[in-house]
């Protein structure tokens, strides 16, 4: 069989291109493998937000529920895959750490290096996933069962044993991967793109009817009833059981570290939480700003509604990747979809108002469902 086997680098990430689909092992299934790597080459188009945006929940929930750091998981992610450009990452593969070896009986050979001591290049057994999600956790996998001759090769990543993420990185280098600078490449991209923000929870979903309530998520989390009933205030009591799935907002601090203002303008509240000067079902502020502002996500999350109805006009309404909703009502247009991946960057709607004023009233909410208990913007944002 004739292969043809590439490299490419960009910056610190390998991007693999495959030698020969190993499931099959056949002429015909390398030549097609080959082809989907390079157009999915040519149409990813990641950027790096989007591509954290993808990862975040998932991750999140896996740090929590495997003792690890969930900002090591995605920065090595981004790290590896080049935030999803590598060949190796991308479908049919979605192998997003470059972790060798079969997954179910599914591998490619990738061309690669190691440094030892220098840059070697080698060919390697790489396994394929259905998907991200699976990627990620057998991440986890590997990283909580270690070697094959070594059950605790890993464990100095554990957060039971690195108190830090920082030194979390530094027990992986010359482990998870020989590269000398591992560590610092690793903290480098926790820093610039904030991921330690996703190794804390910052919402409780209730998992059984009529067993939880805030004194006992209270002492599940160790946040304070106090803090608990500020983030929730539509519970006015502490002891009635809460409806399964229902979510529980933990923290504020993270809040405000991410989240943005929806507006890159001037504004003025116009109202407190309790009352507002508009038709407006939806809870929250209204801000008055000029006329024909654009309108911006507020973090990064996923457009779960837009519709139009008469008291709050064009709206929209995005989750964010911590259980939280918000809403943006009082549209002039409206820019993206549901579905849509979205990021505090991205411009979501319009609004025009008066001209001659040159002011214009946005309603903006936040709540832990859509079109119900809400919140004050105010503990989230600094507005």
């Amino acid at each position: 069989m004739n292969k043809k086997i590439t490299a490419l680098l960009l910056a610190s990430a390998i991007f693999f291109t495959p030698v020969v689909s190993s499931a099959e092992n056949s002429e015909e299934n390398f030549a097609n493998n080959a082809k989907n790597i390079e157009q999915n080459i040519e149409k990813s188009e990641y950027t790096a937000e989007q591509f954290i945006n993808i990862l975040g929940k998932e991750a999140r929930r896996i740090g929590q529920e495997n003792n690890i750091y969930a900002s090591v998981m995605i920065a090595q992610a981004c790290l590896e895959s080049g935030f999803g450009k590598s060949g190796l990452s991308q479908n049919p593969n979605n192998n997003l750490f470059g972790i060798k070896g079969e997954y179910n009986g599914n591998s490619s050979d990738f061309q690669t290096w190691e440094d030892y001591g220098g840059r070697v290049d080698i060919v390697d057994s790489f396994r394929i996933y259905p998907s991200f999600k699976e990627s990620m956790e057998d991440y986890a996998d590997l990283l909580l069962k270690g070697s094959d001759f070594d059950e605790n090769y890993y464990s100095g990543a554990w957060k039971s044993n690195a108190s830090t993420y920082q030194e979390a990185t530094a027990a992986l280098t010359g482990r998870y991967a020989t590269d000398s600078q591992y560590a610092n490449k690793l903290n480098k991209l926790i820093e610039d793109y904030n991921l330690a923000s996703f190794d804390y929870p910052v919402s409780y979903t209730v998992k059984e009817k009529n067993k939880e309530n805030l004194l006992t998520i209270s002492e599940k989390t160790g946040i304070s009833l106090e803090e608990l009933k500020e983030f929730n205030p539509e519970i006015k009591d502490e002891n009635k059981f809460l409806r399964k799935d229902k979510t529980i907002i933990l923290r504020s601090e993270y809040y405000k570290e991410n989240f943005k203002s929806p507006v890159s303008t001037e504004f003025k509240v116009l109202n407190d939480f309790n009352t507002s000067i508009t038709e407006n079902k939806f809870k929250g502020l209204d801000l008055e700003v000029p006329y024909n502002t654009y309108v911006y996500s507020i973090n990064r999350g996923e457009v779960v509604k837009v519709s139009e109805d008469n008291s709050n006009g064009k709206y929209i309404v995005i989750q964010h990747e911590n259980g939280l909703l918000s809403h943006y009502s009082n549209l002039d247009n409206v820019y993206i979809n549901v579905g849509d991946k979205v990021t505090d960057t991205d411009i979501i709607g319009n609004i025009k108002g008066d001209k001659e004023s040159n002011k214009a009233i946005l309603s903006f909410s936040i709540a832990a469902s859509i079109g119900s208990n809400f919140v004050n913007p105010k503990l989230f944002l600094d507005i």
